[in-house]
């Protein structure tokens, strides 16, 4: 439930200062991400975000380059 508050708070956020006539799609997306940082912590709270992998093959191991291929699964 969390993502979703924040991407209508955005949306929202964005509403207000994006005219209805004269913005590009490039503008809008400006205008959304205009006070985004990737270097800051989502306040008030971080949103978890839970990762499973599942290794299905090891292709190759290199013991010289400490290396390996493998196909994986992230869901």
């Amino acid at each position: 439930m969390m993502p979703l508050t924040v991407i209508f708070s955005v949306i929202r956020m964005a509403a207000s200062q994006c005219s209805k006539t004269g913005m590009t799609p490039s503008e809008i997306v400006d205008t959304i991400m205009a006070n985004y940082s990737r270097s800051e912590i989502p306040q008030p709270q971080p949103i978890p975000v839970q990762v499973e992998v599942t290794v299905q093959d090891i292709m190759e191991l290199s013991v010289l380059s400490n290396s390996f291929s493998a196909d994986i699964w992230f869901r």
